[in-house]
């Protein structure tokens, strides 16, 4: 019983690190940093990122107010330039 509960915790904290979303000037901006041009960029880069702009569509944020903006850097060029920092 206590292996499930921890197993239930590093889940959920690992879940709750996927994606973070920042309100300023209101914008409310979702970043989503993922592999957009290597090796692994098929099974998440830029489908990943036209599923967010899908979702952002579908909760219509224009019509409560709201303007939202997806950001989507490359992984692996954020990667080569903090080896250069």
């Amino acid at each position: 019983m206590k292996a499930m509960r921890h197993f239930a915790i590093v889940i959920t904290a690992v879940l709750s690190t996927a994606a973070h979303a920042q309100y300023t000037d209101g914008v409310v901006k979702i970043g989503i940093l993922t592999d957009m041009s290597s090796l692994y960029s098929d099974g998440s880069g830029p489908g990943s990122v036209a599923a967010a702009k899908l979702a952002v569509a579908d909760f219509n944020a224009a019509a409560r107010g709201m303007k939202v903006e997806v950001i989507s850097p490359d992984y692996a060029s954020a990667v080569e330039i903090l080896r250069r920092l």
